[in-house]
Formats: structure tokens, C-alpha cells, sequence
């Protein structure tokens, strides 16, 4: 069995992917969003009551709110994506090796090699391998960044090595 590679860029597209891919499989997303659209029916009727009552600072609060919980998302990424572009791995080229003994990463400027006692579970998403530590860190392998080996055989040494592996 050949030992799957991955190449990937360290880049703003791989990392709002990554962030999208944690936040699909986690549960809390559910309330997250059960949440914020109870928050934002609340704050639609507020904004109207304050409208109709003609009490335009009480509206132009609450529509402040409204506009950063429509917006607060976006924010978030922005602001995420701004501290990224400081980070000297911004646009490093990774090049990822799973192997029966372990994970080894390596760029221009860092070279990793873990245990795969070091991670705790793996899920196989839609488009890749969304694989967590114990210290609640995660990492993202695309398919498209998937060089050598093929997909069933990363799947094949991901349910060996791990014992929480879902797909």
C-alpha cells in the first residue's frame, strides 16, 4: 500500500474550507442556529414595535443588533482571514504523509511528525477527511490535495489507526 500524500496551499481558501467543514459536523450548530433565529425574529418585531411607536433611538439599537447578528458571521471570517494574512505559514505550501505509523507534515517552515495515538477520532466528509486530535485541534484533507495514494485507502489506514472513525 502506497503511503497517501497530500499538497495542499496554506491559504485563505483552505482555511475558510477547514472552518466550514469543523462547523458542519458538529452538533452545535443546530442550536447555533436555533438561537439566531429566535434572536433575530425578537429583534425584527422590536425594530417594528419601536418603529410603529416612533421611538427611533430604541429602533436604531435594535437594528443594530439586527445588523450584526445578520452580519456577525462574515465579521468573524474577516476578521479571522486579517489576522491569517500576518501569519508567516500564509500561503505555505504543506505537503501532509499518512503513514500505519503516524502523521508527518511538512512545510518550508516546519516539519511535524505525530503519533496516531495523538488522535482521538475522524470523520469522512462529503470532499475529504476531517481528522481531530485529543488536544480538540483538527486537520483538514481535501480530496483535491490528495497527490498520491486513493481515497479508499486513506479511509482504509484512517478506520485501522483510529478507534472513532465515522463516514
Amino acid at each position: 500500500m502506497k503511503m497517501p500524500r497530500y499538497c495542499y496551499q496554506f491559504s485563505e481558501t483552505y482555511i475558510l474550507q477547514v472552518i466550514k467543514r469543523y462547523r458542519q459536523q458538529t452538533f452545535k450548530r443546530f442550536l447555533r442556529l436555533s438561537v439566531k433565529t429566535f434572536c433575530f425574529v425578537g429583534l425584527t418585531l422590536l425594530t417594528a414595535v419601536g418603529l410603529f411607536a416612533q421611538s427611533f433611538i430604541l429602533t436604531g439599537v435594535f437594528g443594530g443588533c439586527l445588523l450584526l447578528l445578520l452580519t456577525g458571521p462574515r465579521l468573524d471570517y474577516w476578521l479571522m482571514l486579517r489576522k491569517f494574512r500576518k501569519s508567516s505559514f500564509y500561503n505555505s505550501t504543506v505537503i501532509s504523509t499518512l503513514s500505519p505509523q503516524g502523521y508527518q507534515c511538512e512545510s518550508e517552515l516546519f516539519k511535524l511528525e505525530l503519533s496516531w495515538r495523538t488522535f482521538s477520532k475522524a470523520y469522512r466528509m462529503q470532499d475529504g477527511f476531517l481528522i481531530f486530535d485529543t488536544q480538540k485541534q483538527y486537520y483538514w484533507f481535501p480530496d483535491s490535495a490528495l497527490e498520491e495514494g486513493s481515497i479508499a485507502e486513506v479511509e482504509q489506514l484512517l478506520k485501522q489507526v483510529l478507534p472513532h472513525y465515522r463516514s
